[in-house]
């Protein structure tokens, strides 16, 4: 909304180009290592790193990118858990429970009580009340934390091919909720006109490459 309509346009295409062809060149390079040119051998992002650029490289590639799922993981995660824990309260039981471990060992409580009417367009920084436990520790084990975490456990300990179907599905319902996300903007509208080129384009870099990360 701040950095305006053409500057989140050109990132979200430039990052759409940029994403497609890393994967692109991904898929060439795995494709050319030898006897791997019909795609039959098990090679993934390491082994074709390491084939192609040596050890002394993979050894650094290896770390970095591993630092970099390490990174996207916890993030996914803790939003994962936060939205199954507005899940179970909302819908489910009226509120969520966690264990809180630091500042103080306590077992709490959140509710949706604090929550704004969605009725209305209100600024994102007033919906912190509608964050799961956001008034609470730094450090707390919830039950949508551990809901998840039984989730994705089994999917974790075998190969990425092993869990294509769940894959699949996933893609399946993220178009669901693409069309109904695209379906409520344009029946609601919006209520203020958008500029073109905005003052603010701090955040747009960061927004739009961890959408696509």
């Amino acid at each position: 909304q701040k950095a305006g309509v053409i500057p989140v346009t050109v990132s979200i295409v430039f990052a759409w180009i940029a994403s497609s062809l890393c994967g692109t060149l991904m898929a060439d390079a795995i494709g050319s290592i030898k006897g791997n040119h019909d795609f039959s051998r098990q090679v993934d992002f390491s082994a074709a790193f390491r084939l192609i650029v040596g050890k002394d490289w993979y050894v650094i590639a290896e770390v970095l990118f591993l630092m970099s799922c390490a990174v996207q993981a916890c993030a996914s995660l803790v939003e994962a858990a936060q939205s199954l824990d507005g899940f179970i309260a909302s819908f489910l039981l009226g509120r969520t429970g966690a264990l809180q471990l630091y500042p103080t060992l306590e077992f709490i409580t959140w509710d949706t009580s604090g929550c704004h009417e969605e009725t209305e367009f209100v600024a994102e920084s007033t919906l912190e009340d509608c964050t799961p436990f956001h008034t609470n520790g730094p450090l707390i084990c919830s039950a949508g934390f551990i809901l998840t975490s039984m989730i994705f456990l089994p999917l974790g300990l075998g190969h990425l091919k092993e869990t294509i179907a769940v894959q699949i599905f996933s893609m399946l319902c993220m178009f669901v909720l693409l069309a109904q996300f695209s379906y409520e903007f344009i029946y609601r509208g919006l209520e203020y006109d958008l500029p073109w080129v905005g003052t603010e384009l701090s955040q747009l870099a960061g927004v739009v490459l961890f959408n696509y990360a």
